[in-house]
C-alpha cells in the first residue's frame, strides 16, 4: 500500500533533531546522571572491609 503523494523514486524530507528546553529535560538529564553514577561507582564503595552492593541473579542471598 503507497501513500497518496509518495513513490519508490521521490526525494524523502529529511527530519532534524529539534533543539529542547525546560524543566522535564533537565530532570531527564539529571537523573540519568545520577544513576549512571550509581550504577559504576556503587560496586567500589565499601561497608566494614566489604562490598556495599552485591548483584548476583543466580545467588538467592545476594542482594547486599
Amino acid at each position: 500500500m503507497e501513500l497518496p503523494g509518495s513513490s519508490i523514486t521521490a526525494a524523502r524530507q529529511k527530519v532534524y533533531p529539534r533543539h529542547v528546553q525546560g524543566r522535564f529535560r533537565w530532570l531527564r538529564n539529571f537523573f540519568s546522571v545520577v544513576l549512571q553514577g550509581l550504577l559504576f561507582l556503587l560496586p567500589w564503595l565499601q561497608w566494614n572491609g566489604h562490598q556495599a552492593a552485591l548483584a548476583d541473579p543466580e545467588e538467592p542471598g545476594a542482594t547486599g
